[in-house]
């Protein structure tokens, strides 16, 4: 996987892991596509479980 380095101009000093870079390199889901539905239908589901 190529990723592409940006530069994230913010106050202090802000290190993060490889990990938490890794997750954040996800497809976007737009609130109109059905896996957008899907995806909260299912958070509905398990909130109710909690």
């Amino acid at each position: 996987m190529n990723i592409q380095r940006n530069i994230l101009l913010n106050p202090g000093p802000a290190t993060t892991t490889d990990t938490v870079k890794m997750a954040q390199i996800v497809p976007d889901i737009c609130p109109r596509e059905r896996a957008f539905g899907q995806l909260m239908r299912a958070l509905g589901t398990d909130l109710l479980k909690v």
